[in-house]
Parts: C-alpha cells; sequence; structure tokens
C-alpha cells in the first residue's frame, strides 16, 4: 500500500498512469492531486467509484467534476448491477434522480431476486425478454407467481435450455407453464437432456431421432 509521496514519484516518472491510481482504487490519492491541480478529474472517476462503492469520493467527485442526468443514469446502472439496494437508494438522493427507470431491469446482476423484488416496486417488471437471465431461478419464478407477474416461460426456458438449467424447465412444466417448441434444438448432442424433455413430453421430431440413430448414439428400438 504506498504512500502519497512515492505514487507521485511514479507518475512524475512515468512508472503508472494517473489511470492506475483506479485501478488501485486509491481514492485518496486522486483526491488530493486533483485538489492541488496535478491532476484532471474526468467521467471515469465516477464509475470507479460507483463500483467501488466509494460515498465520500462520489459526493466530492460531485461538484469536482459535475455530469448531465443521462450520464448519472448511466452511473446508476452500474450502481444497479453491484445489486447493494442501500448503496443504489443513496446514489439516487445523491445525484436527484428517479428510482423508477425501466432501463434498470436489464442491469441487475448483484442479488438478482432481492433486486428484482425492490426494483418492482419502483416500476413493474417488464415482459422476460427485457431482463438478463440471471433472474430465471426457482426463487425468482416462485416469487413471480406469488405476486401475479406474468411469467413469460416460453422465453424462460429458451434462456434456461440454453444455461443448461434443467430444474427451471422442470419447475416450469410441473406447474403447467408451456414451454417454447423447440427446445429439443438446445441439446441435439446430450442425450441425457433428450432424455429429460422426452420424459417431460417434449418429444424430439422423428427426423432428429434418425440422426441420433445413424451416428450410433441412440439405440435402434427408441
Amino acid at each position: 500500500y504506498a504512500g502519497e509521496n512515492i505514487l507521485q514519484k511514479m507518475l512524475d516518472d512515468k512508472i503508472i498512469h494517473p489511470d492506475d491510481l483506479i485501478r488501485l482504487k486509491r481514492f485518496d490519492i486522486m483526491r488530493s492531486l486533483v485538489d492541488r491541480g496535478q491532476l484532471q478529474a474526468n467521467r471515469s472517476y465516477h464509475s470507479a467509484a460507483i463500483m467501488a462503492k466509494n460515498r465520500e469520493f462520489l459526493m466530492w467527485i460531485k461538484n469536482k467534476c459535475p455530469t448531465d442526468k443521462s450520464y448519472n443514469i448511466h452511473l446508476a446502472k452500474l450502481a444497479v448491477d453491484g445489486g447493494n439496494i442501500r448503496f443504489i437508494e443513496w446514489y439516487h438522493k445523491l445525484m436527484d434522480l428517479p428510482t423508477n427507470c425501466a432501463e434498470y431491469w436489464a442491469n441487475i446482476r448483484g442479488n438478482p431476486l432481492k433486486m428484482a423484488k425492490w426494483l418492482h416496486a419502483q416500476c413493474p417488471m417488464p415482459r422476460a425478454e427485457e431482463v438478463p437471465g440471471c433472474l430465471w431461478t426457482i426463487p425468482t419464478l416462485e416469487w413471480m407467481r406469488e405476486v401475479n407477474i406474468p411469467i413469460g416461460s416460453q422465453h424462460i426456458s429458451e434462456s434456461a435450455m440454453a444455461e443448461e438449467d434443467m430444474e427451471v424447465i422442470r419447475w416450469l412444466y410441473d406447474n403447467g407453464y408451456p414451454l417454447a417448441g423447440d427446445l429439443i434444438s438446445y441439446c441435439t448432442d446430450d442425450l441425457d437432456q433428450l432424455e429429460y424433455l422426452t420424459e417431460m413430453e417434449q418429444i424430439a421430431p422423428p427426423d432428429f431421432l434418425f440422426d441420433l440413430q445413424t451416428r450410433g448414439e441412440i439405440c435402434a428400438d427408441v
């Protein structure tokens, strides 16, 4: 953990670049250098502080390097990506931003179920095609059913099949939700998945079975 004098000399000798201070999360040094006019603050400092959830630096950089509302919404999406609701609410209050932004749904990554519950209270969940696949877990689907959010099961089943998440496929099937008609196309080389779908009456078409037979991958009496 290098001190300010050492880092300043490394900057002067061009051993490190100012952007390296972001990577090192040395917001204290960045702030000191900017205040002394030895470093020019830029918008990337905002996003770095968002990712690090450094509230003190964000309060300082807000006035030192102002940004417009559209960029602030971009930064808020980074906060949503982090999945920390308290920090998200704090940042929105700091920047005077509304939390009912439908665009945030596409940025859910961390704590997907917790984030979905929070964001749904701000603005209703959009169609399944407009939210990330990380939401499609059994706990999330059970919550959606409980609060009567439409479950776009055909898209969700395709997403789950692409991730080889057969448990979600089984949950949808067991709860009476229609599955996508072409799920079989996702498992052309996986006989375990083929057997699983066949059990749920997602029967492969004859030409697909014939292709497997000719390659010797399935017994002839299937």
